[in-house]
């Protein structure tokens, strides 16, 4: 856990020394946007975390519903295409990723600068990957297709640089159902191939993700 909080921890201490006060009697704004930053913080800090699973929402909106509730939005994209030409075989892929979730969280206030919620998330996820190769007798593209949803609660925890920006991290548990199809699709020999599967997955991520919000 310490290695975990660590980043959040290290960056709160940096920036405390340059933000300025905010009374938490103060109004809080209606809206928030948030961009994850674990990659760019991790590299300022020279810190090695290893593999570990992170959160896939670069980007983050909430709307304050009240005081303490608030409606919860990510979305996260990956495209990826590579081209490789060796050994007389000519192969290409290209993997397209969204994943987006929407929910709602419960905010407690538990210090002037510390802010804990609680809540609870619907996801949804769509990944594509095409690998395509050319042998020279004939082009075959293999073809990975998931569809997946479901949900699960979420704890995280904001710490208060002033009272536009903020720091956050949190912890989820989601459990996803996946339909899952795997085809291979030829060019000019017949005989295309078609499987279908599916899959119930419990997942946990910790708190490494970090995450800048602008509050307005």
């Amino acid at each position: 856990m310490k290695k975990i909080l660590i980043p959040l921890l290290l960056l709160a201490s940096i920036v405390t020394c340059t933000a300025q006060e905010t009374s938490p009697e103060e109004k809080i704004n209606k809206n928030q946007i948030g961009l994850n930053a674990t990659f760019f913080i991790t590299q300022f800090l020279s810190l090695n975390s290893g593999p570990v699973n992170q959160s896939p929402y670069a980007l983050t909106y909430r709307r304050m519903l009240t005081e303490n509730r608030a409606f919860r939005f990510g979305l996260g994209a990956t495209f990826q295409k590579l081209n490789n030409n060796s050994n007389f075989i000519n192969t290409q892929s290209q993997l397209v990723n969204v994943d987006t979730r929407v929910g709602i969280e419960f905010q407690k206030q538990m210090s002037k600068r510390w802010r804990a919620y609680t809540g609870i998330d619907a996801i949804f996820g769509y990944s594509k990957n095409e690998f395509t190769s050319n042998n020279g007798f004939d082009l075959v593209t293999t073809i990975n297709t998931i569809k997946s949803f479901g949900g699960g609660p979420v704890l995280g925890l904001f710490f208060l640089v002033n009272k536009n920006i903020s720091l956050s991290t949190e912890s989820t548990l989601y459990m996803t159902y996946s339909d899952i199809t795997n085809e291979d699709v030829f060019q000019t020999i017949p005989g295309n191939s078609r499987e279908k599967d599916n899959a119930l997955n419990l997942g946990i991520v910790v708190p490494t993700t970090i995450y800048f919000n602008f509050m307005f």
